[in-house]
């Protein structure tokens, strides 16, 4: 099969068997791009002797998961193996396959992780034009005009080529272009590489003035499992859920999708539940399944300690001699900043032991800052203020612009008892609270004895990162926000009445959860729904007055269509126990319930057993709250 027929048998058939066919090693297209396609341009390069270098071929169309960007790169393996570095010869198929490019192009990714975007995209262009200006081209083109789809290539692309599948040229042309462009990576190879002048040298000279140098210096090397960056949704939580237990941890896999769903909301969640239950551990597990450990440092388990009054430990403080000593949150942002490709996760354990809004109002404070810079990177205010830091110049260059970025997560964890602290309504109303009470001790040991061990899988942060900021920005499902506001609206009417009402932060933060069980297809609409309400409703009322009695009352005749307490005043206990009963017991939202003589529909289960808990708590003790 010629070269020609290969390129345009992948631009003309990938997006359908990307639909069509599961993506694995036997997947058809698979091995036509990874193997296929590879082989021949290898033996081309060889049986036509265009190279007198020895010179490799890789190909991919995704890890993990089918790529939007497929490729077929060539490489001079005394320059570069991947394509995360270094410069190379690479074809890339535009997202749509429309295009395709033959390019010389230059690896970013470690680039990113060392400087961060915007710095790293000004190395690129300064290398892309000291490799022009020592090697031209007259054939190939270097506007950088090129339309893959993703930014990365199309910046560090140095010379390209476009060929279009409406006009998709001839095999002479191919193989001509692929010639020439071969031609100007040996020339770069035996000046620069041999010559030991390579773009490396170039780059570190270029460090040299940058800001802060110590960026190189203080750069972790990333894992070698290469980051996947396209993915499915429900496939990577598959692997969450599998790898979790595969440790020998069974929890519900409502738990990981709402986990999940919770952090890509918004980085901040709450896990509650009484002690012992594996709080912080599903955090470990849920970081690790991702590749994210405490020997890598992007997992971070910080113990709250009970003499905690402000945020000093966790930002930092200045020392008797006034220099500035960087707190443990401030230097994971720090190191989160170098690498935005790869989560970060905090989990601050106990968190409660210590009054939360003495030592994390300024970093509740700072979430609420989070906005989109230039680069579509979603940024907050800096960490530090001016008098934190001081006169300590070397403390100001490194973190000074240190802020909360797009990759950190942060997991509290808590226990209710007469140890800890309540949760004031700031802090619930910042974090979806997930209750964690229930335990399965069963374990099977069959997972001991597989073969197929479940390794961690180095996901893009993409995977977690927020999509929506504003409402604004749900204008592609407006359909589902305005469905969710009515249902908002008429819970809000009731929460009025006794002074319990929600604002816009509320609002939103269940839109944008109900948008992404929908749009991923993690859960149905009205089990959303009942989670959302039991993590942002349900979990700020509290107290000993009528009113808070009558809230919980009015919200359950709400949730259950057709049932009605008979005696506001004087409910039994009895009662309650054949609703808890009843309700625990259902399976389906269209499943019709009888107690008594009363007919109704409970269509959100978890919270009506909580509104239950509730109730009986307060008849009980004169004082209700949603903790267990």
């Amino acid at each position: 099969m010629k070269i020609d027929e290969i390129l345009k048998n992948i631009m003309e058939n990938y997006l359908s068997k990307k639909k069509s066919e599961l993506y694995n090693k036997e997947s058809s297209m698979f091995q036509f791009i990874n193997y296929t396609s590879r082989d021949a341009i290898r033996d081309v390069i060889n049986e036509l002797y265009l190279s007198n270098i020895d010179l490799d071929v890789k190909a991919s169309c995704g890890a993990g998961g089918w790529t939007r960007y497929p490729w077929i790169a060539i490489f001079n393996p005394k320059i570069t193996t991947t394509i995360q570095e270094g410069i190379y010869i690479v074809y890339l198929f535009s997202e749509d396959m429309q295009r395709l490019y033959l390019t010389l192009n230059q690896g970013c990714t470690n680039l990113k992780n060392k400087l961060g975007n915007k710095k790293a995209r000004d190395e690129m262009q300064r290398a892309r034009e000291h490799f022009r200006n020592e090697f031209n081209s007259t054939i190939f083109k270097s506007d950088n005009d090129l339309t893959v789809g993703n930014r990365d290539y199309e910046e560090g692309c140095i010379y390209y080529k476009e060929y279009s599948l409406n006009d998709f040229p001839s095999e002479d042309i191919i193989l001509n272009d692929l010639s020439e462009i071969i031609k100007i990576y040996n020339e770069y190879y035996l000046k620069e590489i041999e010559g030991k002048a390579d773009l490396n040298e170039y780059r570190t000279n270029k460090n040299e003035n940058l800001e802060n140098p110590d960026e190189i210096e203080d750069f972790k090397e990333t894992e070698e499992n290469e980051i996947i960056s396209d993915f499915n949704t429900n496939e990577a939580i598959d692997h969450i859920y599998d790898f979790i237990k595969n440790e020998g941890f069974s929890y519900e896999k409502t738990l990981i999708k709402n986990l999940y769903i919770s952090l890509k909301t918004k980085p901040f969640v709450i896990l509650s539940g009484i002690s012992g239950t594996g709080k912080s551990k599903i955090i470990e597990l849920f970081a690790k399944a991702l590749g994210a450990t405490a020997e890598n440092k992007r997992f971070n388990l910080i113990p709250v300690k009970p003499d905690w009054s402000d945020s000093t430990d966790l930002l930092g403080f200045r020392n008797i001699e006034g220099n500035f000593n960087p707190g443990i949150i401030t230097e994971i942002c720090y190191n989160a900043m170098l690498n935005p490709e790869l989560p970060y996760f905090i989990c601050l354990d106990e968190m409660n032991l210590a009054r939360v809004e003495y030592y994390f109002s300024d970093i509740l404070s700072l979430m609420e800052t989070r906005k989109l810079n230039e680069d579509k990177e979603i940024i907050t205010n800096y960490l530090l203020k001016e008098e934190a830091i001081g006169n300590d110049n070397e403390a100001i260059s490194k973190y000074g612009d240190v802020y909360i970025p797009q990759n950190v997560y942060i997991i509290g964890t808590v226990n209710m008892d007469e140890t800890t602290f309540p949760f004031s309504k700031k802090v619930l109303d910042r974090a979806n609270t997930i209750e964690f009470n229930k335990v399965n001790l069963n374990y099977s040991f069959k997972h001991i004895f597989t073969e197929n061990n479940i390794e961690p899988k180095t996901y893009h942060n993409d995977f977690l990162k927020s999509e929506f900021l504003k409402i604004k920005d749900c204008i592609d499902y407006k359909d589902i926000a305005k469905d969710i506001i009515d249902k908002l609206i008429n819970i809000n009417n009731i929460l009025e009445k006794y002074n319990y009402h929600f604002g816009y932060r509320v609002r939103d933060e269940i839109v944008f959860y109900m948008i992404y069980a929908d749009k991923y297809k993690l859960l149905d609409a009205d089990e959303a729904f009942d989670i959302c309400i039991v993590q942002k409703i349900l979990s700020k009322i509290s107290g000993s007055s009528d009113d808070v009695k009558d809230v919980l009352i009015d919200l359950f005749e709400e949730f259950n269509s057709g049932y009605k307490f008979d005696n506001r005043d004087y409910i039994e206990n009895g009662e309650l126990k054949k609703l808890e009963d009843l309700i625990a017991a259902k399976t389906e939202n269209t499943e019709q319930l009888q107690i008594d003589n009363k007919t109704f529909k409970c269509i959100y289960k978890s919270s009506s057993l909580k509104l239950i808990y509730m109730i009986r708590r307060f008849i009980r003790d004169g004082f209700t709250t949603f903790w267990q």
